[in-house]
């Protein structure tokens, strides 16, 4: 394990961003079907008047985390996958099928102009919004419309944050825990973000059979992901025009990471804390 966890970050060798297998593989990541977000009527300025943002990343890499914590900003109504909570994965994958992508960001919007009407996670209240967004994973357009995509963001001046989580040998441990909760729920109903430390420790304590090659395939095919669309957002924004955040980085730094970040979106710095 310690080997390949060490593989992970080494530098040289083949770019698994040069090998098509990942490209097949990353369509056939399963979306995982939720209740939709129940909406209530708050007084908020129009989502148009509001900056929008969005939060790009992979299943299984801090996206709780840090959805959680940009919510917590008194100016910011962060909501999380709104892709997977308000669509079946029927509903998406038509969606995703059209020939443009017209209808996929008619959805996006709709989803921008409904949040600030939902209730925050701790504010409870939207008077003062100024940035509404949320996190889109991969394998939920991203993988579907590549480079047209990120034109649309930087057209409609769409801020994008791209976090990433480094230790890919961690994200394969929590994927594969996540799914066996899934099947065989530990200490409780499956919660795929667990906060209370008993479910928590619940999940930490699964044991898990791996076979190595597939944890291999794991590291390369998300290696080649998070390459592929970085390469993407360069080309697109260039290396100052959206925000990097790494997973690790936030967890071991959560107020200066997210300083950073508020720098990015425009904001002024507060003190946030997630769920």
């Amino acid at each position: 394990w310690a080997l390949l966890d060490s593989f992970t970050y080494l530098d040289g060798g083949a770019d698994p961003r040069t090998d098509e297998v990942w490209r097949s593989l990353a369509e056939e990541v399963a979306i995982s079907d939720a209740d939709a977000v129940e909406i209530s009527p708050i007084e908020v300025p129009p989502a148009f008047s509001l900056q929008k943002f969005i939060v790009i990343s992979e299943q299984r890499s801090g996206t709780g985390l840090l959805t959680s914590l940009l919510d917590h900003h008194s100016n910011i109504r962060c909501g999380h996958e709104e892709f997977n909570l308000q669509l079946d994965k029927t509903h998406l994958h038509k969606l995703m099928q059209h020939d443009t992508i017209d209808p996929y960001m008619q959805q996006l919007h709709l989803f921008m102009e409904e949040l600030p009407h939902s209730k925050k996670i701790k504010f409870g209240q939207n008077q003062n919004l100024t940035h509404v967004g949320f996190e889109i994973m991969y394998n939920q357009g991203v993988m579907a419309y590549h480079t047209n995509l990120l034109h649309q963001f930087r057209r409609e001046n769409i801020k994008v944050i791209h976090l990433i989580r480094q230790n890919k040998l961690l994200q394969y441990i929590s994927t594969r825990s996540n799914d066996l909760d899934k099947r065989e729920p530990a200490d409780g109903p499956h919660d795929p973000h667990p906060t209370d430390p008993q479910k928590s420790s619940a999940v930490k304590s699964l044991h898990l059979k791996v076979d190595v090659r597939d944890v291999l395939k794991f590291i390369f095919r998300t290696r080649g992901e998070v390459g592929y669309i970085e390469d993407l957002l360069a080309a697109e924004f260039g290396t100052d025009g959206y925000h990097r955040i790494y997973y690790e980085n936030l967890d071991r730094d959560v107020q200066g990471e997210m300083n950073r970040v508020f720098d990015f979106l425009g904001v002024e710095h507060e003190v946030v804390e997630s769920e």
